[in-house]
């Protein structure tokens, strides 16, 4: 993290980063050089780092000083007492150089520094962990508080489930690990297109996923701010159903995206003799509760209601008609800029619904000319 001037900015270490500070880390053998970036040498050991503009070798990683009028920089391996040990360290950077008693203040206050980052970091890893196993949304609400049994909202939203074709055969054959490697590749490759396309995936379920791709009723272009914030009122269906096309657009492209993406990887599989996996998507518009559901003393963060219901059962009738994407009357109807890349497959009983649903398949060759032919003027008019 960098703080600057009473703002605090996170910085991603890239894989590389990462897998050199690993390899300083296990290695109990290597010494630390005075051109060697401060951290590194503050892994490696060193006491303490100080590194002056005007020295004759100035350590990597250093360059910005020069660039943004630094001439000191002071730095100070983590202390590690206390149960969680802290990797690292912290160093400040100075405009005008620092003093004897400013590196005296530095030094008192690294206590103080190194339990406000413990703090910090064991934040950041439950949220971290709450949005790994909840969805970034869910998890982000749970993070927040919303922990309330029957506390959420009324999201109006697509409805997506995929699973996967041919599953209960294919685990009979394969073994364990390799079953696993085919779920998680699918599950792998789905919730990123999913996320690609501003939908969250909810839960994984056996060889299925749930995922919702709602209405942002906020201007934030974060991914997880995308997703509507608050209960829709009433007065408000009209003007989301308006603007409803383009919700449905993201889903549609979504799951176009993914059949593409698992036939390449299937083929290749394939070509090296090992499984592959297609998979049948159902994808229905309606309103939807979001929120805790669950026991007093066990709860689950999902979506509930008949619409849920519906979409699975639209996603269970790609085997039966021998389709990859299906979806119902009322995506269709929303779906009004590219309803023509819809065909009838006429109507069909679904349990729990009293009347036969009609039901649609997405023509994936025209589909697929028509991203074409977006992508083409995207460039075009970019």
């Amino acid at each position: 993290w960098k703080w600057l001037e009473g703002v605090v900015t996170d910085f991603q270490w890239t894989r590389q980063e990462k897998r050199e500070s690993k390899d300083m880390l296990c290695n109990d053998n290597q010494q630390y050089k005075p051109s060697d970036p401060p951290l590194k040498q503050m892994i490696l050991g060193a006491r303490q780092v100080y590194v002056k503009v005007t020295d004759p070798i100035l350590p990597e990683d250093c360059d910005w000083m020069i660039k943004d009028g630094y001439v000191d920089l002071f730095g100070l391996p983590s202390p590690n007492t206390g149960k969680h040990k802290l990797e690292g360290g912290f160093t400040w950077s100075s405009k005008t150089g620092f003093t004897d008693s400013h590196i005296l203040f530095l030094k008192g206050s690294l206590l103080s520094l190194a339990t406000v980052l413990r703090l910090h970091i064991q934040g950041q890893n439950t949220r971290i962990l709450l949005q790994t196993y909840l969805g970034e949304d869910a998890g982000r609400r749970v993070y927040n508080g919303e922990i309330l049994r029957g506390e959420g909202l009324v999201v109006r939203s697509v409805i997506w489930f995929s699973d996967i074709r041919g599953f209960t055969a294919m685990s009979g054959k394969l073994d364990r690990f390799e079953l696993l490697e085919v779920i998680n590749g699918v599950f792998d490759v789905t919730a990123s297109i999913v996320r690609a396309h501003r939908g969250q995936t909810l839960k994984f379920m056996g060889d299925g996923l749930m995922a919702i791709f709602s209405h942002n009723n906020n201007n934030d272009d974060d991914v997880v701010s995308q997703f509507q914030q608050r209960s829709i009122r009433q007065d408000e269906r009209l003007e989301l159903d308006t603007n409803a096309a383009e919700v449905c657009r993201h889903a549609r492209a979504a799951a176009s995206e993914l059949q593409d993406k698992l036939e390449a990887i299937r083929k290749e599989r394939e070509s090296r003799g090992k499984t592959g996996a297609s998979v049948g998507i159902g994808l229905h518009y309606g309103d939807v509760s979001y929120g805790n559901v669950g026991a007093s003393d066990r709860l689950d963060f999902t979506v509930l209601g008949p619409h849920v219901n519906l979409a699975s059962r639209t996603e269970s009738l790609c085997s039966e008609l021998s389709a990859k994407v299906l979806c119902t009357q009322s995506f269709v109807d929303v779906d009004v800029e590219d309803d023509c890349l819809w065909k009838s497959r006429g109507k069909h009983c679904v349990k729990g619904v009293e009347d036969p649903v009609p039901i649609y398949e997405l023509e994936l060759d025209k589909n697929n000319k028509q991203r074409l032919v977006d992508c083409c003027l995207g460039f075009r008019f970019q």
